[in-house]
């Protein structure tokens, strides 16, 4: 049988250069028998075995062992199962090597369905094969050994072609175990698919931190003609695997109630739809239209699973999200609480979360605050049984930055070339380069960057998935530890999820922790009241008319403010239009829906779309539109107009024409003409693409509504928590920060004894936290806060220094901030204080009390922006709006391009240049209390202002226009300079 032993991937990480799917097509090329797989995991396991099936050829699994043997040293074994009882002890192996780190011999020789190779080069046996002649106790050791093996039932691994400077060694190794009779097999280490991959495999080896020069007589790349023996063909014959076939791997929920999951599922959304007000048609015939496809596609038991960690969320007052995706289109999801959406009220199709025509795991994403999101999977891993539970894998890949990067330190390219060559990659690809390069030294570098690019790196967790399962997972899936005390699956999602392992995303969002800090600060106020909030308040249509929306959800970009006060939308489902139409590609629809929202006239292809084009103005905005189109036209169920949907939009041209004809016969035996049939197929085709999940915009909607809601009853809430959530962002920090002055919210410095870790609002102030100060970390601020809690407000500086007993670094840092000005002396005086050579230098030596005086007001400024990253207490900006009233001026927020405009700001930053023709110009940046912004003084106007009029921390009056500069950046264009 042609073939070898010890195949190895990319996913064998930084040790291996080989691309799975091109090592399976390299086989099935060269008409290969059988395949291996014998990585140090067992990442790339089912994908190994389906790309074999797929191609045709017989897969070995194994996994490549490494143990600590007598003389100390590492040795390996592969192993490979014999049948599907050895690939659930791989499994079983490969999640102890990952979870307890087992590393000896002994901890697998119990299983009995594993073969055990024992390759030669690079091992014990090597070692003690070698020493025989010079130490006569070796071949006792040798001998001991070798008994071992044969108990084992195992094989020894013999290469004739890894090493080639070690064939003599070899074949006096296979005449001495001979005499043993002993059985071995040929093997094969690949570490790379083609011989001039082997500098590939080099540079991984280098980024891993290693060095291993491949030898130019030695070839570890994909052997075409393998040695074969009739060992070997009996050893790949014994194998028999047959894997990955049983699906059904779902949990079943555990319901005490004595029910079957159908009939308590049905018990639970009858009763849930009489609780939401709804017990009456058509919302039962649809309730029941839904269980019986739920009951036929067999998810019961996932839908009570969700609706139970869901009611633990609630009923432990954890905020979740009012539902996102096509889920939000199912009743049965909104009766049992998964949802807050009625899909009645909003028309939305349950066929577009779950297809009868179409059976695929349903899809039901949660959102909760990023505080709670553990405490809702710890709940679901104790119910179920912690290996029925686990975290999913994803690979850090290397991208052409990252490749080129790596191997510029291995080649000894400098940044500078680095960047070009990273430039010259993205605008013309490695083909045309490594064709223009053949017979440069760059070739090399540029084949090496290719031969990485797309190689996984690194392991890391799954954003929001979480793998449940009926079957212990370890007897399922190699796992290895992750996160906060859960299991972590070997094998990526998408594996999983073709597995049939049921995956459910507990997303983190991050508006949804907002939102949570908001309904605590706001006093009297409960979540209950928070899902209860009336969609018809017109205070909130106001906000959104005034495209007042800092801080709300996906709506704060100003392209997006400007499209809501050109809608001025009046209800809720203009909300949900808008949320849907600002996106690439149905973005094209806004003009039009927003002329026929105020009045524009317009017709109907058909009178029969009126119906379902008529809340949207005549413009198909969402997928279910045309879902119903092709309902109404075509006859189609909504489960066949879904599959025909997502047909249109994948735009293969010889479906497209299937689907057209048979859309428009079908049209055209309901009584539609042949043109009006084209005519609407050819609206469908145009607009499948556009389309977008109303059910998805809908909950977005709501969201965003609500958010509005929080900012026009309690805005100081509302800003203290969207503030806490940018104190790392400081560009955005201090626009919510000259926002909330606008409207009448004043931040103050941070205050030693009032500041926390967030935001604190108190007497109308709000107080910047103590986490915001450059050099204070979580440590430092829970010490002071945790003291001030126990033993009281801080009295004066002495009794802080004595308390706290700060660092040199941090006293600065507080000092500079403003924090400890209420303790009543200047900065200049506790910093003075602290030092205690000054203070022997006062006693002693001067013989006076510490200085009084302060430090002037640049110094301070500059050490404010320091450790702040905003000027609060030494603000040039603190009375603007007289001053715009005064000179008729903006702010730099309130630039437009392509506008010539009077702003008042500070120059941040000069500097003069020399252009080529020998003129003097300024360049730097500006700034006031909402934004920075770059400027220019061309020589023309420069030329006229008088020498030394241009200083930094002034505030001046300049006239100018903001245009894009020669990098494609906003700058002002100064052509007018007054001193403010």
């Amino acid at each position: 049988m042609k073939g070898f032993l010890y195949g190895q991937t990319e996913y064998n990480l930084l040790k291996n250069s080989t691309r799975l799917t091109d090592y399976v097509a390299k086989g099935e090329n060269e008409h290969f028998d059988f395949l291996s797989i014998t990585d140090s995991n067992m990442y790339a396991a089912f994908k190994f075995y389906k790309a074999c099936k797929d191609a045709n050829i017989k897969p070995i699994l194994g996994l490549e062992y490494t143990f600590k043997n007598e003389d100390n040293l590492t040795s390996c074994v592969l192993l490979y199962a014999k049948n599907n009882e050895g690939y659930k002890e791989l499994v079983k192996i490969s999640s102890l090597v990952k979870i307890e780190g087992i590393d000896t011999l002994d901890s697998i020789v119990q299983y009995k369905n594993i073969y055990f190779v024992f390759p030669f080069f690079d091992s014990f046996l090597e070692r003690v094969f070698i020493k025989r002649d010079m130490d006569p106790s070796s071949l006792h050791i040798l001998l001991e050994y070798i008994n071992k093996i044969k108990e084992m039932n195992g094989y020894i691994g013999i290469s004739m072609t890894n090493k080639l400077e070690k064939i003599p060694l070899v074949r006096a190794f296979i005449e001495y175990i001979k005499t043993l009779q002993v059985s071995y097999l040929p093997v094969h280490q690949m570490k790379y698919l083609e011989p001039m991959d082997s500098m590939i495999y080099e540079c991984l080896a280098k980024i891993d931190g290693k060095e291993d020069k491949i030898s130019e007589y030695d070839d570890y790349s994909f052997l075409v003609n393998p040695s074969t023996s009739r060992e070997l063909d009996e050893f790949v014959s014994s194998i028999n695997l047959n894997l990955f076939e049983n699906k059904a791997l779902l949990p079943h929920y555990p319901n005490t109630k004595g029910k079957s999951a159908q009939e308590y599922l049905y018990y639970l959304c009858h009763k849930g739809l009489e609780k939401r007000g709804f017990y009456r048609e058509p919302y039962i015939e649809r309730l029941n239209y839904e269980l019986s496809i739920i009951h036929k596609m067999g998810f019961d038991d996932y839908f009570l699973i969700v609706w139970d960690f869901i009611c633990y969320s609630k009923k432990n007052h954890i905020l979740v999200g009012p539902g996102r995706g096509s889920a939000v289109g199912s009743l049965v999801a909104y009766t049992l609480g998964i949802t807050e959406i009625n899909p009645l009220e909003y028309g939305l199709l349950f066929e577009r979360f779950l297809n009868p025509g179409r059976i695929t795991m349903p899809d039901i994403d949660c959102d909760f605050p990023d505080k709670d999101r553990d405490k809702v999977i710890d709940y679901v891993s104790d119910l179920y049984g912690k290996k029925h539970v686990c975290t999913i894998t994803t690979f850090g890949t290397f991208q052409v930055k990252s490749s080129i990067n790596e191997l510029s330190k291995i080649f000894g390219i400098n940044l500078e070339r680095a960047k070009k060559i990273s430039d010259m990659i993205s605008e013309r690809g490695y083909d045309e380069l490594l064709k223009l390069y053949k017979d440069d030294e760059l070739y090399n570098f540029l084949y090496c960057a290719k031969g990485i690019e797309g190689l996984p790196k690194h392991i890391s967790t799954h954003a929001s998935g979480i793998i449940l399962s009926e079957e212990e997972l370890d007897c399922i899936i190699p796992l290895s530890f992750g996160a906060s005390n859960i299991y972590q699956s070997q094998f990526e999602a998408v594996d999983l999820e073709e597995l049939g392992l049921l995956k459910i995303d507990f997303l983190v969002l991050s508006n949804l922790t907002l939102i949570d800090g908001m309904i605590h600060d706001i006093p009297n106020y409960s979540i209950e009241q928070f899902r209860k909030i009336p969609l018809d308040d017109k205070l909130v249509y106001k906000l959104f008319q005034s495209g007042d929306t800092l801080g709300i959800f996906q709506m704060e970009k100003p392209a997006f403010q400007k499209a809501l006060r050109e809608c001025m939308p009046t209800e809720f489902n203009d909300l949900v239009a808008m949320n849907a139409l600002f996106r690439p590609g149905p973005i094209k629809s806004l003009p039009d829906y927003i002329r026929r929202k105020h009045g524009e006239r317009f017709e109907y292809i058909h009178k029969d779309l009126a119906p379902i084009l008529k809340e949207t103005y005549g413009v198909i905005v969402y997928q279910e539109q045309i879902m119903q189109i092709a309902q109404k036209f075509a006859g189609y169920t909504l489960g066949e107009a879904d599959i025909l949907r997502r047909a249109v939009s994948k735009k293969k041209a010889d479906v497209l024409l299937e689907m057209r004809m048979d859309f428009v016969k079908k049209s055209i035996g309901r009584g539609y003409s042949k043109e009006i049939a084209e005519r609407i197929y050819e609206l469908i085709e145009l607009f499948a693409n556009y389309g977008f999940n109303k059910s998805h915009s809908v909950a977005y909607a709501l969201f965003a509504y609500k958010m509005a809601y929080l900012k026009v009853h309690h805005f100081n809430a509302f800003m203290a928590n969207i503030m806490n959530h940018a104190i790392s962002n400081k560009e955005t920090l201090i626009k919510y920060i000259a926002y909330s002055k606008q409207r009448g919210l004043f931040v103050q410095k941070p205050n030693i004894n009032v500041s926390k870790g967030e935001f604190v609002f108190l007497d109308n102030w709000l107080y910047l936290p103590i986490k915001a100060i450059k050099g204070i970390g979580e440590d430092t601020v829970l010490k002071i806060v945790e003291e001030r809690n126990n033993n009281g407000l801080f009295r004066n500086f002495n009794d802080f220094i004595e308390r706290c007993k700060p660092t040199r670094s941090i006293l600065e840092a507080l000092v500079y901030s403003g924090a400890l000005d209420v303790l009543g002396k200047t900065k200049k005086s506790m910093l003075e204080e602290s030092d205690k050579q000054y203070q022997i230098y006062l006693k002693y030596i001067k013989g006076s009390e510490v200085s009084v005086s302060e430090y002037d007001f640049d110094f301070l400024k500059e050490k404010e922006m320091e450790y702040l990253g905003m000027n609060i207490q030494y603000n040039l900006f603190q009375n603007m709006k007289e001053l715009y009233a005064k000179y008729k001026s903006y702010s730099l927020s309130d630039l437009k391009p392509r506008v010539y405009m009077n702003v008042i700001a500070a120059f941040s930053d000069l500097r003069e240049i020399t252009t080529k023709k020998g003129e003097r110009m300024v360049l730097g940046m500006l700034e006031d209390d909402a934004r920075n912004i770059k400027f220019t003084i061309f020589p023309r106007v420069y030329e006229k202002l008088p020498y030394g009029v241009l200083v930094k921390n002034k505030l001046y009056v300049l006239r100018g226009i903001l245009e894009e500069d020669n990098k494609k950046e906003l700058s002002f264009s100064i052509s007018n300079v007054a001193i403010a």
